[in-house]
């Protein structure tokens, strides 16, 4: 009888473990694949942060340029 019961509580232990590392091969896939989530993400806001950098230096260009035009008009030299 007492054979029976540990070998009982055995069988449950084992499917136990079974469960757990189920669960352990699960997780490490879903911690797989938010790491390259992440490595993309990290990726892309480098990418916008370097095009917005570019655009605002562009339009700051343009500003100065515009302005540099707008003073002949303004002081027109004669």
């Amino acid at each position: 009888m007492k054979l029976k019961k540990l070998k009982n509580e055995n069988r449950l232990l084992e499917d136990h473990v079974k469960s757990l590392e189920s669960d352990i091969e699960k997780l490490t896939a879903t911690i797989v694949k938010l790491k390259q989530n992440q490595d993309n993400l990290t990726k892309n806001i480098s990418s916008l942060y370097l095009t917005a950098k570019a655009e605002i230096e562009r339009k700051d260009r343009m500003i100065v340029e515009l302005r540099d035009g707008l003073g002949q008009y303004i002081f027109p030299e004669t």
